[in-house]
């Protein structure tokens, strides 16, 4: 049953606005009646796959008392509750805890004190807000409340932003300059965070992951369930070789949660739904951190890469928005590969890459209505092939596989994409 947010913001007494009282040296709010108009609008944001979300907008501002993390006045804010099940799969276990996962991330990007544990001094480091502050076109919400009782995360409101590739891949009119210097920005700050978050001292690094660990332990088997459910549907697949690709999908998911030198802090859940832009292409919201934990570089590229190549699959869309959604992601890569100080990555961050965008080309088709049929059997395809190219081990990368599926489902435009990444595209691998 959907969350009912009106009943939740009127179980919390939120009314219109909130009037000085000089005598009391605070606020205190006006008396209304129970039959009073609702003073406040909620809009149900789509695209809720872990949580249900919404937008309300308060017929005036409103405090919050019980605000400490962001104090002032709210016209609006972002709702998200999280039932103990993904939003999108009841049937699915997922812990609470993910709220607090992300409002902790918020904290710490925004460089304040966060305390992990009750009774224990506060922990902070200003490494990661040092990276978003190079980038002013990037915003991060900051937090407002986490109602922790009735599970649900108050957040900034960023206004009317819209998903990345949905807006490229629109009719919607935007100056090519604007958005490569989005992208520019994008793939830079990508680099410096990732990087950034390496150098946080390793016990800290620990203690700040413990939370996210029970989180994303509590998705990982469902993403290799979903993979291996997927493959069942491909009869060009053998049983033999499904087995094999399921378990590298699995070794690949696991492994990036257990070897330290390759970890990093990220989104995780890293996709074109996490990075919103404004209709001017002047801003971009970063957003869904409920996942925020140990990740891989590599890993998150690939799964962006995928959503990117499963919306240029969508049958209506036009060469135009093909080959801008080609140029964003490609000049994304290349200014992250820049930033990263890698010409040319190393086998095994290549092989992370292709098996993160092959497990989502694989499994990802179950958001998009459109990827049905043909169109959903060359996303699998593309995905299979990419498995395939990933080899047993990064010795055996043979990125000829991704080559054998012709250009109905992208091939030229994956080319572009990682050769712009650094990969070695032309010739052996």
């Amino acid at each position: 049953m959907p969350f009912n947010f009106d009943a939740y913001l009127k179980s919390l007494d939120i009314l219109p606005s909130p009037t000085p009282n000089p005598e009391a040296g605070a606020y205190t709010r006006p008396v209304t009646t129970q039959s009073s108009a609702f003073p406040w609008q909620v809009k149900h944001l789509t695209g809720g796959f872990t949580n249900t979300t919404a937008r309300v907008t308060f017929t005036e501002p409103i405090i919050l008392s019980n605000s400490p993390l962001c104090p002032g006045k709210f016209a609006s804010a972002i709702l998200k509750h999280a039932p103990p099940t993904l939003a999108s799969d009841p049937n699915e276990s997922l812990s609470v805890s993910r709220q607090l996962v992300e409002a902790r991330a918020l904290e710490l990007i925004a460089g304040k004190e966060v305390v992990l544990e009750a009774g224990e001094a506060p922990v902070q480091t200003q490494v990661l807000k040092e990276v978003l502050d190079r980038y002013p076109f990037i915003h991060i919400p900051s937090v407002i409340w986490h109602d922790a009782d009735q599970n649900v995360l108050w957040i900034e409101d960023l206004g009317e932003l819209g998903n990345v590739a949905e807006v490229l891949a629109s009719d919607a009119a935007a100056r090519d300059s604007a958005i490569n210097e989005l992208a520019a920005q994008l793939g830079s700050f990508l680099a410096e965070f990732y990087q950034g978050s390496k150098t946080i001292p390793g016990e800290l690094f620990d203690r700040l992951t413990v939370e996210s660990d029970t989180v994303v332990g509590g998705i990982l088997q469902y993403l290799v369930n979903a993979t291996r459910i997927a493959l069942e549907e491909v009869p060009e697949v053998d049983e033999d070789e499904k087995s094999e690709l399921v378990g590298r999908v699995e070794n690949a998911l696991y492994d990036i949660r257990n070897i330290p030198e390759r970890r990093c802090l990220g989104m995780v859940d890293f996709w074109p739904g996490s990075v919103l832009v404004d209709a001017n292409w002047e801003t971009f919201g970063l957003i869904d951190w409920e996942y925020f934990g140990k990740s891989d570089e590599a890993s998150e590229l690939g799964m962006f890469l995928a959503h990117f190549h499963l919306t240029i699959l969508k049958p209506s869309i036009s060469k135009t928005s093909i080959s801008r959604l080609g140029n964003f992601v490609a000049t994304m890569f290349e200014h992250y590969n820049r930033s990263s100080g890698s010409q040319q990555p190393q086998a095994p961050f290549q092989r992370r890459l292709l098996l993160s965008y092959g497990r989502e080309m694989v499994y990802g088709f179950a958001i998009y209505e459109y990827l049905k049929d043909q169109v959903l059997l060359d996303a699998k395809m593309a995905g299979i092939r990419a498995l395939r190219a990933a080899g047993p081990d990064a010795n055996t990368l043979n990125l000829q596989e991704l080559w054998k599926g012709g250009d109905r489902d992208g091939v030229h435009w994956l080319r572009s994409a990682l050769q712009n990444l650094g990969f070695a595209t032309e010739g052996g691998t």
